[in-house]
């Protein structure tokens, strides 16, 4: 779509800063999550659908601890999408206790000290690795990031060879300098969220990844504008299941 027609929808509700879990909710999503270790420092969950599905694959935000937000996916998992799609919480390797970074990027692996591997290449594992464990839908296939867990997105977006066919970033910084070129973004699908008045990032960088995007000529670009605040919208009038139901709508309609 052209630049000037940007879409911006607009939901009721409101932010619960950067919790991942619902107050009144805890415990909803008693199924068991699969512990999956890929080797040293390389750790996901795997929740899977009742059937053939779509995969999600989650980076957390924050200091990227899968395990802290298993209990918000869990729930996501049983409200949001019954089932429906396998979900695998990925958790940010910490390699160094003085790293700056929750999340280790070809941009920054020589600026993190013991960094052995970077997580272009461990979201490709858990990939490949969730497809030997359930059955899944390679055409649907979506890597998702909230605050922290924003930028290795854009950087697998950036990526040449990609397994994912949908991008949904979340009150997410943009740093275009930290990415290789925006050549392979080409026909890609992405889908931001962003609160305008959301004080910890501006909006203007999920405008900015728009407009560059676009300019490219990304597949399928779209913005929405969520309520005041930062992470993941709470609030009665809209549930927050309705919010991340949308976004694996949008990325995975035929």
């Amino acid at each position: 779509m052209p630049s000037d027609s940007l879409r911006i929808t607009s939901f009721q509700g409101s932010y619960s800063g950067s919790s991942f879990v619902v107050d009144g909710l805890k415990g909803l999503g008693s199924q068991d999550a699969v512990t999956r270790e890929l080797g040293p420092k390389k750790l996901y969950y795997l929740l899977p659908a009742k059937g053939p599905a779509p995969l999600l694959v989650v980076l957390p935000g924050g200091n990227g601890s899968a395990k802290d937000v298993l209990p918000f996916w869990k729930n996501a998992h049983e409200l949001a999408f019954k089932r429906s799609i396998h979900i695998a919480v990925v958790s940010a390797p910490r390699f160094d206790a003085e790293q700056n970074v929750t999340w280790v990027t070809r941009f920054w692996k020589d600026r993190v000290q013991d960094a052995s591997f970077v997580i272009e290449d461990f979201a490709c594992d858990v990939v490949e690795d969730a497809r030997k464990q359930v059955e899944v839908d390679a055409k649907k296939i979506i890597l998702h990031g909230v605050s922290s867990g924003g930028p290795p997105v854009y950087a697998l977006l950036y990526e040449k060879d990609s397994p994912f066919t949908g991008y949904w970033i979340l009150s997410s910084v943009f740093r275009p300098n930290q990415l290789p070129s925006p050549d392979h973004t080409v026909g890609r699908r992405v889908y931001l969220q962003h609160a305008r008045e959301d004080q910890t990032t501006p909006f203007r960088m999920a405008q900015d990844a728009y407009a560059a995007l676009e300019k490219r000529g990304s597949g399928e670009v779209s913005l929405d504008e969520l309520p005041s605040g930062h992470g993941y919208p709470i609030g009665q009038k809209t549930p927050v299941w309705v919010s991340l139901r949308r976004a694996v709508e949008i990325l995975t309609l035929d």
